[in-house]
C-alpha cells in the first residue's frame, strides 16, 4: 500500500530514549529519520527491548500516526507493514541501537 509520504518522520515510544511524545511536545531532532529517497526515511537509534513505539510525521501532535497494521505489539520485530492510525509496535529483544527504515511506497519498515 502507497501512503503519502510526510515532509518529516519521527519515532516515537516507551522503546524510544525520549520515550512516548506528549502533546504539543517541542520537536525532539535526535528522534527525527532522515529522508533518504523520495519516499524512504532511515534512522538509527537505541530501541529498549520488548517496549512499543509509533511513526509521526510532526513531533507533538497526535492527529496522525503510522503504525502496524494488526493488533498492538504483535509485529515482526525485525519489521513489517504499517498503515495510518495503525497499532502500537513492538521493539526487538535486545536493546541496542537499531537502524530503523521506513518506506511509504511499500507500507514496509524495517528494523536492523
Amino acid at each position: 500500500m502507497v501512503y503519502p509520504v510526510p515532509a518529516k518522520l519521527y519515532i516515537t515510544g516507551s522503546a524510544t530514549p525520549a520515550s512516548w511524545m506528549g502533546g504539543g511536545d517541542p520537536e525532539n531532532v535526535s528522534q527525527r529519520f532522515t529522508k533518504v529517497s523520495s519516499s524512504k526515511f532511515e534512522l538509527t537509534v537505541t530501541l529498549s527491548a520488548g517496549n512499543s513505539f509509533l511513526f509521526v510525521p510532526v513531533y507533538g501532535d497526535w492527529g496522525n500516526k503510522y503504525g502496524y497494521t494488526g493488533s498492538n505489539n504483535t509485529n515482526n520485530v525485525n519489521g513489517d507493514t504499517f498503515k495510518p492510525d495503525g497499532g502500537d509496535m513492538k521493539a526487538p529483544g535486545v536493546t541496542k541501537s537499531y537502524k530503523v527504515t521506513v518506506d511509504f511506497k511499500t507500507g514496509k519498515y524495517t528494523v536492523e
